[in-house]
């Protein structure tokens, strides 16, 4: 938007939205006068690429639980979240309820931000663009509940809504929760994680509970791949621990599956349990390429990169071997895995006559595994033909 003052001398440019392309925005402004224009580029930045966090101490790790309060109360109960976020925000229920919200007490809410099957919850956002971007915050309206032997729980998605070209969206799963004063364990996620073959990152699980409880992997060989590290964060009112999950990497190309439970300790019959499932992909069949088959070293060659396109990176490994397999002494080899390369070294003094050797590189594990070779010729010092 262009304005000018009334005495013509200032021109005021502004842009009318935030721009929620990963692209930049650029527009000219014309300045005519008579016969003479002048011309003004503009330029907005591109976005960043689309974040979500919830910016509550009480709300930890990538699935967190919210506990709401009960009792008897004809006020109804609110809490807000503050979100971080570079795009405008909606919400809606999570397709994950394993655990269904129970029938309220009170009479279906009317609110124009309910949500859908749950009539004991409403929520609003308040939304300001500011010069530092969008500032949101969730504000969660609950009614108290007297039947304090049940729990009421329902799943949202919080979304950042990615607008805009090349953007991708940005999804945070909060469970609500109010909690019974009878044994309860609840595990946020309850549609379990799914990992790929080869993940580059933990996945976090958040629990609440009213009584005191273990994790147990099951079944007891997904403990060889599967490793639950508890008690990472725990919220700020103490309800609520996180556990980091690690998986290894599966080059089988067969998907597994495993889980953890959390089990109640010293219950008088049958423990309360919840579990998660995990569930891991399959890897695909192991290859490995070098791209020259012939390395030469002259005596003036130090190093010499070799491409190498590999499945698995993170597996790939790398030697030079002589006739009888065994890594030699005169030529050192090293992967770059992000590279995709092989860095070979010469090591020594150089010889008096060529000597050769096989540049072997292999990744995968188990039945599914792949290698291959290439020539290592380092020349003598003396005249070859």
């Amino acid at each position: 938007e262009v304005t000018r003052s009334d005495d013509n001398k200032t021109l005021s440019v502004s842009p009318v939205a935030p721009n929620y392309n990963n692209t930049e925005a650029t527009a000219t402004v014309a300045v005519k006068a008579g016969s003479q224009t002048a011309y003004i580029a503009l330029k907005q930045s591109a976005n960043a690429a689309t974040f979500l966090r919830l910016n509550d101490a009480e709300l930890t790790g990538d699935h967190p639980i919210l506990i709401v309060e009960t009792g008897v109360s004809d006020d109804e109960g609110t809490y807000e979240i503050p979100l971080l976020t570079n795009h405008t925000i909606s919400i809606r229920k999570s397709t994950d309820q394993t655990l269904p919200a129970t029938d309220a007490q009170q009479a279906a809410s009317t609110r124009a931000n309910a949500i859908e099957g749950v009539d004991w919850l409403t929520y609003d956002l308040n939304q300001e663009i500011t010069e530092e971007g969008p500032v949101t915050t969730l504000v969660l309206r609950y009614n108290y509940y007297d039947n304090q032997s049940e729990q009421r729980h329902v799943n949202i998605d919080i979304v950042a809504n990615a607008s805009g070209e090349g953007n991708s969206t940005a999804t945070v799963s909060l469970s609500i929760v109010q909690m019974a004063d009878t044994p309860t364990i609840i595990i946020n996620p309850t549609d379990g994680l799914q990992y790929d073959f080869d993940p580059a990152q933990p996945q976090t699980v958040s629990v609440a509970a009213n009584v005191d409880y273990s994790i147990a992997i099951y079944p007891e060989t997904s403990r060889e791949w599967i490793t639950v590290a508890e008690n990472v964060e725990t919220s700020a009112n103490g309800k609520v621990k996180t556990y980091k999950v690690t998986v290894a990497p599966n080059y089988d190309m067969r998907s597994r599956a495993g889980g953890f439970y959390a089990i109640q300790q010293n219950a008088s019959g049958e423990p309360l349990r919840a579990n998660v499932q995990i569930a891991q992909a399959a890897a695909p069949n192991a290859q490995v390429s070098i791209a020259q088959k012939n390395i030469i070293f002259a005596a003036e060659d130090k190093e010499k990169l070799v491409e190498v396109t590999s499945t698995f990176g993170a597996s790939t490994e790398c030697e030079v071997v002589g006739e009888d397999g065994q890594p030699v002494d005169w030529m050192t080899a090293e992967y770059n895995a992000d590279a995709q390369f092989v860095t070979l070294k010469p090591v020594g003094a150089l010889p008096s006559q060529n000597r050769t050797a096989t540049l072997k590189v292999s990744c995968g594990a188990g039945d599914n595994t792949a290698t291959a070779t290439a020539t290592v010729t380092q020349l003598g010092t003396e005249p070859t033909l």
